[in-house]
């Protein structure tokens, strides 16, 4: 299947909702799963410092089929995803699986995923949709015509890609 797992975490209140995210995802075969936490945010007091130190360890304990990347600065989601794949690039296979830590991914089939995304050429982002209502125009529909649907807009918070 050629897939690495990315999940993209940071210090958030309900420490059980990065656990619900890597569980909407757990029936899935990946090559390799990667957790990325952000580093702590500057203005933190110890108390909170020490509790995001306390749960990243409880999570690397309680994963272990995980990588987990921990990183030292707040560089928030996109720097941080863009850094990692930049300097892990040869290592990660095709095709990448993101996906924020307070998003729980609908069930689907991933093998049945990356052949409808082959099938159509010009796929170049495949996004999840969600259990949130979106506005109409943040996804203006240019085909549905097919199993999936093209927009001019995209979610990057459930999205499956090819690294190339």
């Amino acid at each position: 299947m050629n897939t690495d797992l990315i999940i993209v975490a940071a210090m958030i209140d309900d420490e059980e909702i990065l656990r619900k995210s890597i569980k909407s995802v757990s029936g899935h075969d990946f090559n390799n799963k990667y957790i990325l936490f952000d580093g702590p945010r500057e203005s933190l007091f110890k108390k909170h410092y020490d509790k995001y130190t306390k749960y990243k360890s409880l999570i690397a304990r309680d994963y272990t089929d995980f990588k987990v990347i921990e990183n030292t600065e707040n560089i928030y989601y996109k720097p941080m995803l863009d850094a990692f794949i930049r300097s892990n690039y040869d290592d990660l296979s095709d095709n990448l699986l993101i996906v924020q830590d307070d998003v729980e991914v609908e069930d689907f089939n991933l093998s049945e995923v990356l052949e409808q995304k082959k099938q159509v050429e010009d796929c170049k982002i495949l996004y999840f949709r969600e259990d949130r209502l979106r506005c109409e125009h943040w996804f203006n529909v240019i085909d549905n015509s097919g199993v999936l649907i093209k927009t001019h807009g995209w979610s990057e918070r459930a999205w499956i890609i090819n690294k190339k």
